[in-house]
């Protein structure tokens, strides 16, 4: 079963936007779908470490518009 891991679209782009995120313990993130073009995430860096620590493969992204299985 896929993990659970909230995200935030997130507006801004470039290298200072990104950092300013990193700052906050964020990290940025974009998801790319076929045909469509890529939407830009925050994830917090806590919760992407558990995951990623539990040696998980499939996560369930959380987002404001719904729920989007990658």
């Amino acid at each position: 079963m896929a993990r659970e891991l909230k995200a935030v679209v997130r507006e801004q782009k470039g290298r200072q936007a990104a950092n300013r995120l990193r700052r906050e313990e964020l990290i940025p993130a974009v998801v790319y779908r076929e045909g469509k073009p890529g939407t830009n995430l925050a994830i917090a860096r806590r919760d992407w470490m558990k995951i990623l620590n539990a040696g998980e493969r499939v996560v369930t992204l959380k987002l404001d518009g719904g729920d989007k299985q990658r």
